[in-house]
């Protein structure tokens, strides 16, 4: 779905004048098409937008416990627990990596990137935002250390809420220090703190990225997220949010990019090579020959596949060759993934369905495979790679991915027709 609104356009079109005054990183954000390199810079925006975000609980401790550093806490609030937030986890990784528990090309690649400075890594201090919960009065409260000073003194008192995923009014602005890739830099952003259903608190960061640029005198506009909703960018993905004079206002699988795929400007390729630690850059690489590559991104070659179903019929991809097929991930965890898989294969009788479950015994119709079987890892490897899993890609009879969705949004996809 995308829609046209003019009060968006009209930003949109002061934010291209506000980057292209910009001289910081000496780049304008226009660019021509014998580009090869698109050295893009952001603008960093409150709240989640359009894209989704996670949230992880908030471990608070007693007071007795050994703390780190010291923090001051305020007056007449009891039974006092303290916690905080790692602003950026990197320099944790590295500390694991020396005693052998990290992968060595991972930290390679940090400093590859400047993502890193291994010879100044940050204190926990440093890196970290503290966080209070306590009784006041009858009210159980928290405070976030806002201006990160370790004094809870001076920051607000709030009282425990509901988490609202989209709602922006009572985001927590916070103060850290990032790395930018030379040096460690004062930085800000909003966070957002609620409960779900048991009173137990989760945080996540609140914001998100826009991208502004122009290939040729042709606007785009790229918004960003990270997969973990943190501080830094470590998960990154990006959607193309501005094209052709149409902003959207939702986003379809299809539509996320995570780094090391593809992002499609015009009739041109590039691939999203990276993204500074603090977010203010973003680097495109022009791809020539994305035809020929071997993915699950729409528009590449679908991996193919050996694969055996929990009734032990054997499945291979080159022999499938008279109906597209789609592959559907469904997973146990959200069981109405179950029921949206039986209504699509119930619609599409006549496309080659292959249901993929972790641990599944019972068939559910069409022709289900459970990657937990040995037999199934690389199948598992190409088209499933976590545990719980809604993706789902369509498959044309010359072997490409031509749409790429979650089971629950299979209804708002235009598949193949089924016969009458």
């Amino acid at each position: 779905m995308t829609t046209m609104k003019n009060v968006q356009i009209i930003a949109l079109i002061s934010l291209l004048i506000t980057l292209g005054c910009s001289s910081e990183y000496n780049v304008n954000n226009r660019f021509t098409s014998i580009d090869d390199t698109l050295i893009i810079q952001t603008v960093r925006l409150k709240g989640i937008g359009i894209f989704p975000a996670s949230a992880g609980q908030i471990s608070f401790k007693d007071t007795n416990e050994r703390y780190n550093y010291p923090v001051i806490f305020p007056k007449n609030i009891k039974r006092i627990k303290l916690a905080w937030k790692h602003v950026d986890i990197k320099p944790f990784e590295f500390k694991y990596y020396k005693k052998g528990e990290f992968p060595k090309k991972n930290i390679l690649k940090y400093i590859e990137e400047k993502k890193i400075d291994t010879l100044n890594l940050p204190s926990l201090k440093n890196n970290s935002i503290a966080m209070m919960s306590g009784i006041s009065g009858r009210d159980t409260i928290f405070i976030i250390d806002e201006n990160n000073n370790k004094d809870f003194r001076d920051d607000s008192v709030r009282l425990y809420k509901k988490m609202k995923w989209k709602d922006t009014s009572n985001l927590i602005k916070c103060k850290y220090q990032v790395y930018n890739g030379k040096k460690f830099e004062d930085d800000s952003t909003w966070v957002n703190i609620g409960y779900f259903e048991h009173g137990e608190l989760f945080f996540f960061v609140s914001h998100h990225i826009n991208a502004s640029f122009s290939i040729d005198k042709q606007n785009y506009q790229i918004g960003l997220a990270d997969k973990q909703s943190g501080f830094c960018f470590d998960e990154p993905f990006i959607a193309l949010t501005y094209s052709k004079g149409t902003l959207k206002d939702s986003l379809l699988k299809k539509d996320i990019i995570n780094k090391g795929e593809y992002v499609k400007l015009r009739d041109t390729y590039f691939r999203f090579e990276s993204i500074s630690n603090d977010g203010k850059i973003i680097v495109l690489i022009k791809e020539n020959d994305f035809n020929s590559k071997i993915g699950t991104q729409v528009g590449m070659k679908a991996p193919k596949f050996l694969c055996r179903t929990i009734d032990g019929e054997i499945l291979e991809s080159n022999k499938i060759t008279d109906k597209p097929i789609i592959i559907a991930n469904i997973s146990g965890c959200t069981p109405k993934s179950y029921d949206f898989y039986k209504k699509l294969i119930e619609k599409h009788k006549d496309l080659y369905i292959i249901g993929v479950e972790s641990g599944i015994q019972a068939n559910l119709g069409g022709k289900m495979v459970d990657v937990e079987n040995s037999f199934n890892k690389i199948f598992y490897n190409d088209y499933r790679k976590d545990y719980s899993n809604y993706d789902c890609y369509l498959i044309d009879m010359n072997g490409r991915i031509t749409e790429k969705f979650q089971i629950f949004d299979w209804e708002r996809i235009v598949l193949p027709k089924t016969k009458d």
